[in-house]
Formats: structure tokens, sequence, C-alpha cells
């Protein structure tokens, strides 16, 4: 491959040989690294997978907890907050409304 400059004269060269030989080792490097991306991925999963085989309860169980529990300390502190208000006298809710919680905050 043979590139030249017109206006200066000058030629610029290029080894199409070793552009070849270049490409081929970067696909070679590229399969093995491939390779070892797939091994690693694999060792990875497969030590992932006997974790949560040994674990007392799967993930879902334990997400579920956390989700129960959060809502409850959610509602505990929405009711604490409706108290003091409520003693303060500061709500601008009629009292009628201040008691309403939302469906999703009921413990």
């Amino acid at each position: 491959m043979t590139t030249s400059n017109q206006a200066s004269g000058h030629t610029f060269k290029v080894d199409d040989k070793s552009i070849k030989i270049g490409g081929v080792l970067l696909g070679v490097g590229g399969l093995i690294f491939l390779g070892g991306a797939a091994l690693c991925s694999y060792a990875l999963f497969d030590a992932a997978s006997r974790w949560v085989d040994e674990l007392e309860q799967p993930p879902s169980a334990y997400a579920l907890n956390t989700w129960a529990q959060a809502k409850a300390a959610t509602a505990a502190g929405v009711r604490a907050w409706l108290d003091q208000q409520e003693q303060q006298g500061q709500s601008q809710l009629p009292r009628q409304q201040q008691r309403k919680q939302p469906a999703t905050l009921r413990a």
C-alpha cells in the first residue's frame, strides 16, 4: 500500500506483511481473551450458585423479610410523626384526615 502526498513529494509507505501479521495476532489474542473471559464467568457463576445453595433461606425470602421490616418501620415512623403533630397542635389537616394512612403504610 502506497500513498503519496503530491504537494510535498513525500511518500507514506506501509508494509502490507506487517499489517496482516498484526491483524492475525490481534484476532488470535481476541479469541484467547474471549476463552479466558468465558472460563472466569463460568467459575464465578458456579461459585455464586454453590454459595446460594448453602444459605439458610433463599435470597428471595430474605428480600421479602427485609421489605416487610421496611414497611413496618415506615408505618411506625408515620404514626409517630402524626402523633407528634397532633400533640403539638401544629397539624394543618382536619382531625379526620390525620389518622388516615395510605394503604401501603398500614402494618
